[in-house]
């Protein structure tokens, strides 16, 4: 009927569990993907592309990279400096 307003209720109904659900699971997933990338940029110091770069860590395309770098609103600039946390782990040899 136009102009009736939904409630959440009938929303949920709409929905159903399955979409609800799945519109969470989406942003963390997004969520993840992202903090993946300021990872790779923080080992990398910044770079995106070339043979030392994010993008060739991450198995992607330096332009796939560059679009979700942008699709986040991720600067690279702001990684240049940052140090890992990361640290290989010590290996000894008997």
């Amino acid at each position: 009927m136009p102009g009736k307003e939904l409630t959440a209720s009938e929303i949920s109904k709409f929905l159903g569990e399955s979409g609800a659900t799945g519109c969470v699971e989406l942003t963390a997933l997004l969520d993840r993907e992202k903090k993946i990338i300021e990872e790779a940029l923080v080992a990398c110091r910044g770079v995106v592309g070339g043979s030392q770069g994010a993008a060739k860590r991450l198995g992607l395309p330096t332009s796939t990279l560059q679009y979700r770098l942008k699709k986040f609103k991720v600067d690279p600039v702001d990684f240049a400096k940052r140090q890992s946390y990361y640290r290989a782990p010590q290996i000894t040899l008997p």
